[in-house]
């Protein structure tokens, strides 16, 4: 017996099949959008599909959908847009008695930020010439103070360099910077916190950053800060939790000779966690540990963010990064916001004096004790995003998602509801006699001790006897058909 052979599908069995298929579809597709017409909820759209009404009628019921369909979008688009834009709301926080107030970061910033000693040691080091390495001074004093203004004088210096012979290639300029700029304890000598005096090296750290070398002066004490500078200095006052750089602008400008008193206040704005069902474009900020940086691990802060950001712009355009930066490989950026959990320090009023040049001197203390904090809250969340939507959506067309599609179920059950018989009511007049409390609760007690038997409490003799007063309200007997019947109504 031969084996049956498969007939191959030709192109125009398969033509006729896909057109079979679309015509089915079509059907199907008709069939389909008349049902949720007909079976729809939305206003006027069943009265627009429904046979036997005039065609001026359905051409009504259609502007009403649509013109209801129209008003829904428009409102619905302007709270998407309240909800991308606007969705929180900043207000003072009252719900709180104690605050742990923290003094803020002092950044003292030296006008001239090199030792002249050192740098004509490490001039004519390079030269062993005296002429040499005075025309090389000015290259190695813009190190201390390098930064993106001055990059392109600072390499028309590097140039003069190597035309007289020196060589860079080998030298790590951060490392040189470090080693020329002025120490902490020249740029002041002692420092009073809380009327204690304190050498400079105690409480400076020196640090490099794109606008000079610069002395920090971090505490968690809540006392104020006196401080005499030696040298013409900016002064900088920041939170302790951010990364110093070129974004602070400085409070104050010393001089000598110059008596200043800053007196400040601190504003602090946190975010509740709730916010964090929001995207950062929502909330325009970002949580400490939302995410961690590559290059300033830790807790996230605007200005370590931007660091960041400048580091990795720098590795993209120059395939390095300045010596005021640190030395880390990276590409691209991120887009910094402000962190959720932010402190500010106003400047409420600031003395200069240059009468008194002996008791020259800064100090930096809090106007008033901080008793206020702002809070960052959701004001419109995904919740009330979709309740929203819900409401208008009912309210022009007529949407709801708890609607049962089979009705002739429900018909049914409404049906079967009204055919059934009522409970049977008692008719009965005669009050139900209730048991008194004492009644309800039998206390077992032992009578005369005599005999060792448990009796039960019986109830007082004092109860009275109300079924007497109903038998007034009955007939005694009536006649009916004939037969004599007790416990009547009184007709």
């Amino acid at each position: 017996m031969k084996p049956k052979l498969r007939k191959t599908p030709t192109t125009k069995s398969i033509k006729s099949e896909v057109v079979h298929e679309a015509v089915i579809f079509r059907r199907s597709l008709i069939y389909q959008t008349k049902e949720f017409f007909q079976n729809s909820t939305l206003h006027g759209v069943r009265y627009i599909a429904e046979t036997g009404r005039p065609n001026g009628e359905k051409f009504m019921w259609f502007c009403f959908t649509v013109i209801g369909t129209i008003a829904a979008l428009v409102i619905i688009m302007s709270l998407w847009e309240k909800f991308q834009t606007n969705p929180t709301i900043t207000g003072l926080d009252t719900d709180f008695h104690n605050q742990q107030v923290i003094f803020p970061t002092t950044v003292i910033c030296p006008e001239e930020g090199y030792d002249e000693t050192k740098v004509t040691d490490i001039a004519y080091k390079m030269f062993y010439d005296a002429e040499s390495g005075e025309r090389a001074e000015p290259f190695y004093k813009m190190l201390t103070g390098l930064s993106f203004d001055n990059l392109d004088d600072a390499f028309k210096l590097s140039l003069e360099v190597v035309e007289m012979g020196g060589s860079l290639d080998e030298m790590d300029l951060r490392k040189t910077a470090f080693d020329i700029h002025v120490k902490c304890e020249e740029i002041m000598g002692t420092a009073s916190i809380e009327m204690k005096k304190l050498p400079a090296a105690h409480i400076l750290i020196p640090e490099l950053t794109n606008v000079q070398p610069h002395d920090l002066y971090e505490t968690d004490k809540k006392w104020s800060l006196q401080f005499v500078p030696n040298r013409t200095s900016k002064i900088f006052l920041f939170s302790y939790e951010e990364h110093f750089g070129g974004d602070f602008k400085a409070q104050l400008e010393w001089a000598e000779g110059q008596e200043s008193d800053i007196l400040i206040s601190k504003k602090n704005t946190y975010t509740t966690d709730d916010a964090r069902q929001l995207s950062i474009q929502q909330r325009k900020c970002i949580f400490y540990n939302e995410f961690n940086l590559n290059y300033y691990p830790g807790d996230y802060t605007f200005s370590a963010c931007m660091k960041e950001c400048r580091t990795r712009k720098a590795l993209q355009m120059c395939k390095c990064v300045p010596p005021f930066f640190k030395p880390v490989p990276g590409k691209n950026c991120r887009q910094c916001e402000l962190s959720c959990s932010k402190t500010v320090y106003n400047i409420e009023k600031l003395n200069k004096n240059y009468d008194k040049a002996q008791d020259q001197h800064v100090q930096v203390e809090f106007l008033t004790w901080p008793i206020i904090r702002y809070k960052r809250e959701v004001l419109f969340g995904w919740v009330d995003l979709l309740v929203s939507f819900g409401g208008i959506a009912g309210l022009f067309l007529g949407a709801c998602c708890m609607v049962y599609r089979n009705k002739e179920i429900l018909e049914n059950i409404e049906e079967e509801i009204k055919k059934k018989p009522p409970k049977p009511v008692d008719l009965h007049v005669f009050p139900k006699k209730r048991r008194s409390i004492r009644e309800q609760k039998v206390a077992p007690v032992l009578l005369g001790n005599t005999d060792g038997v448990l009796r039960p409490v019986r109830k007082p003799r004092n109860q009275k006897d109300f079924s007497g007063y109903a038998r007034g309200f009955y007939n005694d007997s009536f006649v009916k058909d004939g037969e004599k019947r007790y416990g009547g109504y009184i007709p």
